[in-house]
């Protein structure tokens, strides 16, 4: 078993509304282990970025972290100064935003957005930084020439890799990729993904991969975490999810996944929405929309079950 890298315990990180409070993340635990790609999954809204930025600490200014800690190296990044966590931003935790046109100043060159995390983190000079940006472009399949032009002349796929190399520049054990193929064409999505695998095993880093997307995730991931509702639900390997998911919420996110094969298939949906996060409901999250509720399900939340290695949080096993 490889060692973890960052480890998140009792997370609560809410939102200030004039409606009331929403529990965006909920009392989560997760391990993420070094030079692994893990997979993170649900529905829109469930609370995925949020448990992201929470490990950035770039939540917007209405968040509020009510409880948990997140370990990186033995220190719970959520207590350290501000001053400290910079220096770890970027450096030894990076993020892969899911719009690469919004994250890259339109005012700046592509070059210039390597440049400034080497200069932040680095004693180089600016030249050194530059040559090392070149390096590290032409890595990722831009022509070095192509530093001083700005974002607005390179392709969506071109921006990702901007933003990638912005990301990876330092070499940090820890890649967060935030649904980092979101309206790309296909075989440009295949690109990205591929070069994500190249680096996890170029770099040794870990890669959390934000996604909606299970194609994705059975593609490169060696391991799933699913996210509901703002909690965890279940975690095990990919092939594990894929090929015997445990958890009725798991078993629904795989039978809406379109199969392609000879014998064709009806595609099947999980009935209903995911609820309201101001007052969600009562026991497990998922007892509303489930086929297997029982009545404990709708009065006491399922408590953390080890089944053959996985993590599964459900009272129906």
């Amino acid at each position: 078993m490889k060692d973890v890298v960052l480890s998140i315990r009792g997370l609560k990180v809410y939102y200030k509304t004039r409606r009331g409070l929403v529990k965006a993340v909920d009392n989560v635990d997760l391990d993420v282990y070094e030079g692994e790609i893990l997979g993170l999954v649900g529905e829109s809204g469930c609370g995925k970025t949020t448990l992201g930025l929470s490990i950035m600490r770039l939540l917007p200014s209405n968040a509020i972290i009510a409880g948990g800690q997140i370990l990186f190296k033995g220190k719970d990044i959520l207590k350290i100064p501000d001053e400290e966590m910079r220096m770890i931003r970027g450096k030894d935790i990076s993020m892969i935003f899911q719009d690469p046109m919004t994250s890259l100043d339109p005012l700046m060159k592509i070059g210039d957005h390597v440049i400034e995390t080497y200069l932040s983190h680095m004693p180089v000079k600016v030249d050194e930084a530059k040559g090392k940006t070149m390096e590290l472009l032409e890595k990722l399949g831009i022509e070095k020439e192509r530093v001083d032009d700005y974002p607005h002349q390179f392709s969506g796929g071109m921006r990702q890799r901007v933003v990638i190399a912005t990301a990876i520049a330092l070499h940090p054990a820890v890649i967060i990729a935030d649904e980092p193929t979101t309206a790309l064409d296909v075989v440009t999505q295949a690109q990205i993904l591929q070069t994500l695998r190249r680096l996890r095993d170029e770099l040794g880093s870990s890669v959390i991969l934000i996604t909606h997307n299970l194609g994705i995730v059975a593609q490169i991931s060696d391991r799933v975490a699913v996210m509901y509702a703002g909690k965890i639900v279940e975690v095990g390997t990919v092939k594990e999810i894929f090929m015997d998911p445990l958890h009725p919420y798991t078993k629904g996110l795989i039978n809406a996944v379109p199969k392609v094969s000879p014998e064709g298939g009806e595609l099947s949906s999980i009935p209903g929405s995911p609820p309201d996060l101001i007052n969600p409901p009562s026991g497990c999250r998922f007892h509303p929309r489930c086929p297997y509720a029982k009545e404990i399900c709708s009065r006491e939340e399922p408590s953390k079950k080890i089944i053959d290695g996985r993590i599964v949080y459900c009272h129906a096993l």
